[in-house]
């Protein structure tokens, strides 16, 4: 896309060259530009952090967990784990459908929901999310709705996730206390390409569930062919809620797109890293890591149905540049490299943006641990041991700022 500098609107042509000074006292610092439509494109090529990798200490700050018992930090398996307004963390158990709340010290203060249909309970508990006035929320697959805990307990209120054409998953929650959720519309005649299958974005009113659609964004490469045959590793979209709207990105470039709670782009991230070539040999690689996956977590039968859908299926010609992504306490956003040979491996590398797009650098997380949020210079997770016990581990980040 070519770069309008002449017809830049005058508050963008001022971040431009307040850029442009920045990066003549510091070479790390990256240039804002127009893309054409006012909207400014921020284009890293040089991290912020000196070294430009961040780390965790080998040795988490706290750790909570054990192999057996009755106490809450025996976690049946963990959904989810996020840093709440008081420093409390949160760690959602989707196996028991239950949220554990403790406090900064890893001391246990209260169990919210329980399996069930009723009033506090979750039929299908999913991701969880902080909540303003020091609350979480946990949204319910089962049920397509949002229950708001208080973090010392207490009844729940609730955010219904039905709209008018169907269920909405929840995708996070704004500094307003609405939810941003979204519902995935297959109809292969995308606004983002005719190839790509969409979500709606929706915008769920705190105050009495109204519902209003925002935007819509590619979720993946459609099916194609007589047959609907899709691509293995083909490109799929990638979202991540912010306090102040969300993030969405294709998987095969390094184009981020932060949009506002009302749809609109605000800014584009960019850098210049192209997508890796699939070999004949990474192919063979990926296929033998998923079957050994999938027969680990669902066995014999499972394993067999996979492959035969492998067999059937053909490969996309590029590796995905992005695994997952999340918005962490300080509104920084964190995107994974996607895992490889395995796509159910935790991500190892992520890269980190400022607020305002910048990328920060790089931080690689310990072997198995899946990190989930970060608070200041705390970065929280799930770590599983080696006969695949689950924990809550903090770690200390050190970013090299």
């Amino acid at each position: 896309m070519q770069i309008d500098r002449q017809g830049l609107p005058v508050m963008t042509r001022t971040l431009a060259l307040a850029a442009l000074l920045l990066a003549a006292c510091e070479a790390q610092a990256p240039v804002d530009r127009s893309r054409g439509d006012g909207v400014t494109v921020v284009e890293s090529t040089e991290p912020v952090w000196t070294g430009g990798d961040g780390r965790l200490d080998p040795v988490p700050v706290l750790q909570i967990g054990a192999r057996d018992g009755t106490d809450p930090g025996v976690f049946a398996g963990l959904g989810s784990v996020r840093f709440l307004e008081s420093g409390k963390i949160a760690a959602g158990d989707s196996q028991s459908d239950r949220i554990h709340i403790f406090d900064s010290s890893g001391v246990h203060v209260a169990t919210v929901g329980r399996p069930g249909d009723g009033p506090d309970e979750f039929r299908d508990l999913g991701r969880i999310y902080p909540f303003p006035g020091d609350s979480v929320a946990g949204f319910d697959f089962g049920l397509s709705r949002t229950l708001v805990f208080a973090a010392q307990g207490g009844a729940a209120r609730t955010i219904s996730g039905l709209v008018e054409s169907g269920r909405a998953a929840a995708l996070g929650v704004l500094s307003s206390g609405s939810l941003i959720s979204y519902q995935n519309v297959p109809t292969g005649t995308g606004t983002v390409s005719a190839e790509w299958d969409e979500n709606r974005v929706l915008l769920v009113a705190r105050q009495d569930g109204a519902v209003r659609e925002v935007a819509r964004v590619g979720s993946a490469e459609s099916a194609r062919g007589p047959q609907r045959q899709r691509r293995v590793l083909a490109p799929s979209g990638l979202m991540a809620s912010a306090s102040d709207g969300f993030y969405w990105a294709r998987t095969d470039r390094y184009e981020i797109l932060k949009h506002d709670s009302l749809g609109s782009v605000e800014f584009v991230i960019r850098r210049p890293v192209e997508p890796a070539v699939l070999t004949e040999d990474q192919k063979a690689e990926y296929l033998e890591a998923s079957l050994s996956a999938v027969r680990e977590n669902s066995g014999e039968d499972a394993a067999a149905m996979y492959e035969r859908q492998l067999a059937e299926a053909e490969f996309a010609g590029t590796r995905p540049l992005f695994g997952s992504a999340f918005v962490d306490h300080d509104q920084r956003l964190w995107i994974s490299e996607a895992p490889w040979p395995s796509r159910f491996a935790p991500p190892r590398r992520w890269s980190v943006f400022s607020e305002e797009g910048r990328w920060l650098g790089d931080v690689t997380a310990p072997e198995n641990l899946w990190i989930h949020d970060a608070r200041g210079d705390l970065a929280v997770g799930v770590w599983r041991d080696d006969v695949h016990v689950e924990y809550v581990r903090v770690y200390r980040l050190r970013s090299g700022a």
